[in-house]
């Protein structure tokens, strides 16, 4: 699976993909024209998905060569630094530029908030990135650092499943439900993510029906997801 990685300048691709490769974390910045990497997943049900990973370098330096890793491209993964909102605008001009040049609706596309480890100085809300997902059929969304690792493994499990053109799926959205009854929780956030890791076709999120809480999210997840004439939702009540 040939995977594209672009952002702007210093929001953190490189740092990612070392991140969720090889578990490393290197701060010193050096400017990207085009690195390559090859990272082979095992997946759920025991096949190999080999991810074929180009970094692509963070200006409009060389726009030939990046079109054609967009035409080469089957998942991109889309970056940008939320201490950054130039970051953030060059990444919705590089979604709009992959569908541009793909002319595909449905380019997958994985857009990722880097640096949540900078909150402090943050200047793209969560909301601002979620909002952008929601204008987007094909485009998933996560806020993830690089730096501290949240979120990675996370992220490497929406490029496989993302992406993966051979995977025959049922789609399921797993919904733990009830987060407001968190004094009384007998299923942690971690068996929900576990469980999802295990199915190559699932996604996890958790909701508060009665609060309203990411019951929005939850219907993007929907919309997305796949084809709503055999989409299944299972519920897991987290309170009994």
């Amino acid at each position: 699976m040939k995977v594209v990685f672009i952002g702007a300048a210093r929001a953190g691709k490189t740092t990612i993909i070392l991140n969720m490769l090889y578990g490393i974390c290197n701060q010193k910045y050096k400017a990207t024209i085009e690195d390559h990497f090859n990272f082979c997943a095992k997946l759920p049900d025991g096949k190999i998905q080999v991810l074929d990973i180009v970094d692509k370098s963070g200006t409009d330096e060389f726009p030939v060569m990046r079109d054609l890793r967009i035409r080469q491209g089957e998942v991109f993964v889309v970056v940008y630094a939320v201490d950054s909102r130039e970051s953030f605008q060059y990444a919705v001009r590089m979604c709009q530029k992959i569908k541009a040049v793909k002319d595909n609706e449905r380019a997958p596309i994985i857009l990722v908030g880097n640096k949540t480890d900078m909150s402090s100085e943050r200047s793209v809300t969560y909301e601002e990135g979620y909002q952008f997902l929601l204008s987007w059929k094909t485009c998933f969304f996560i806020e993830t650092s690089a730096r501290l690792g949240d979120h990675i493994e996370r992220m490497l499990h929406l490029l496989i499943v993302r992406g993966d053109p051979n995977n025959e799926r049922a789609p399921i959205i797993l919904v733990g439900n009830k987060t407001d009854m968190s004094s009384e929780r007998s299923v942690t956030y971690e068996e929900g993510y576990q469980f999802l890791l295990s199915w190559k076709t699932c996604f996890f999120i958790e909701t508060s029906a009665r609060l309203g809480d990411h019951i929005e999210r939850m219907l993007h997840l929907l919309i997305v997801r796949g084809d709503p004439r055999f989409l299944l939702e299972v519920e897991l009540a987290l309170a009994r």
